[in-house]
């Protein structure tokens, strides 16, 4: 039975391992490839349909000549109050540089030969090939230029330049001490400052669940503002613990 629970004990932290080691990249690369993957046939099929109609107007016979009696003997052009061939002339420009619908390309897949399906094909794998490379040269760019090995020490940089950018009054409003002396005095024996150094989750919730008890919702509010606080202090000792540590080792 014991083995039986160290093995599913072992599977599950290499499951979340695993499941930690995923890097940030792999959903926004599979993002930008999606995009361009579908972009460049619908840009593919648009080009196509303008060179075909393209060709066709090229093809069509020149309208007859006139002789300048019939000319002469042809009677005035009457104004038509409805321009027509106008009219047809902007919807045949309109329909040649609008977009192509869902129908039209449902029906030139279904027309698709084996060369419109090669192109389509090389079309996915030029786009593939663009995001890969283009993922791989801005990953080597950001590492190179920030010196980071891997996205959570890229998080943990970002963050630090972050915080370190804010100025005071803005992180003084964020993390706003409690008003009056009532409250902080309520908040500090819940949540005592020396707690930073032994601070869990666990504890947290048995003062959460003493002030409820004690001072109902109010006094619950204040004391989860302030192991909001105790939580952060404690997060900042330890990322800067941890540069600190990472910078000796470069020296």
């Amino acid at each position: 039975m014991s083995t039986t629970t160290s093995t599913a004990d072992s599977s599950s932290s290499s499951s979340a391992a695993s499941s930690k080691k995923v890097s940030a990249w792999l959903p926004i690369s599979a993002v930008i490839g999606t995009s361009l993957a579908v972009a460049i046939p619908l840009i593919i099929l648009r080009r196509q349909r303008r060179a075909g109609l393209h060709s066709a107007l090229n093809s069509s016979p020149p309208p007859p000549r006139i002789s300048r009696t019939s000319i002469s003997q042809a009677p005035g052009p009457r104004a038509s109050p409805h321009p027509t061939t106008s009219r047809t002339s902007e919807k045949q420009s309109e329909s040649e540089f609008s977009s192509p619908g869902v129908g039209e390309l449902i029906s030139a897949v279904s027309k698709a030969d084996l060369s419109s399906s090669l192109m389509a094909f090389k079309a996915f794998g030029i786009a593939t090939c663009l995001v890969a490379v283009g993922a791989v040269t801005v990953t080597w760019s950001v590492k190179s230029v920030l010196g980071v090995k891997d996205a959570q020490e890229f998080g943990e940089k970002m963050r630090m330049t972050f915080w370190s950018a804010l100025p005071t009054n803005l992180l003084s409003s964020i993390y706003r001490p409690p008003a009056t002396d009532e409250e902080r005095h309520d908040a500090y024996d819940a949540a005592p400052f020396d707690a930073d150094d032994g601070w869990t989750w666990v504890e947290a919730e048995k003062r959460l669940i003493r002030a409820y008890d004690e001072g109902g919702f109010p006094l619950w509010a204040r004391t989860a503002m302030r192991e909001v606080e105790a939580e952060a202090r404690v997060e900042r000792v330890r990322r800067q613990r941890e540069m600190d540590e990472k910078a000796v080792r470069r020296s």
